[in-house]
């Protein structure tokens, strides 16, 4: 990878977390300035930049582009485990559950056998507990595992977030609230997320109560500044 190539991929890896800091290439989709071998990590990052900005179809859109130009002889990559699972999703966003959930486990029997937790950690609130669901099923040995790493990878990205981008993702909250919080970020009903929690919907709303009230606000919109 070419000095500049690497540096703009860095910039934009550690920018695409925060909306207010991309760079105005990877909004635009603009890669000519890469070289070939790295243009499918940079349609990946657009992919998450799309995601995160509320552009679901062209978000799978992205990925799926990303993924036709991987090498296949590159074998198992990080960036490839990404590329899959954000089609998963995307597809959970867009509607299809059950092609969201075979498309998870199509990368969790590629990828967890090889040990790749983080990727999954990383989207464990992203999926309405399928990801729970999906090590259930097929990798019990796994599920401490992935959610272990999702509880550190949330306390340290919060912390890192809010000296890089000098903003406010809320410590305040438990892992359990934040986990709750983040569902209602991600649309999960409060059906979905009262039957995951083992807990009734009443019981739920009152626990959402409570994260308005420590966070000062009153709405799912408003809690997703403070939510990775």
């Amino acid at each position: 990878m070419c000095g500049v190539g690497a540096g703009l991929l860095a910039c934009a890896a550690v920018s695409a977390n925060v909306l207010k800091m991309v760079p105005e290439w990877l909004k635009d989709g603009d890669f000519q300035v890469l070289p070939a071998e790295v243009r499918p990590f940079a349609l990946y990052m657009r992919a998450k930049y799309l995601f995160l900005s509320g552009q679901i179809e062209g978000t799978l859109a992205t990925a799926q582009t990303a993924l036709a130009l991987s090498s296949p002889e590159e074998g198992i990559t990080y960036y490839v485990i990404y590329l899959h699972l954000t089609c998963a999703i995307a597809c959970y966003h867009l509607g299809p559950k059950e092609e969201a959930k075979s498309r998870l486990l199509e990368v969790m029997r590629m990828s967890l056998p090889h040990g790749f937790i983080t990727p999954f950690a990383e989207i464990v609130t992203h999926l309405g507990g399928l990801v729970e669901k999906c090590l259930l099923q097929e990798f019990p040995h796994c599920y401490d595992l992935v959610l272990g790493q999702w509880e550190r990878t949330v306390r340290n990205w919060i912390t890192f977030h809010n000296q890089f981008a000098k903003d406010n993702i809320t410590m305040l909250l438990s892992l359990r609230k934040y986990y709750i919080a983040a569902q209602l970020v991600h649309k999960v009903s409060y059906a979905q997320i009262a039957k995951q929690q083992n807990i009734s919907v009443g019981r739920l709303k009152n626990i959402v109560q409570d994260i308005y009230q420590k966070l000062y606000i009153s709405s799912r919109e408003e809690l997703k500044k403070y939510i990775y």
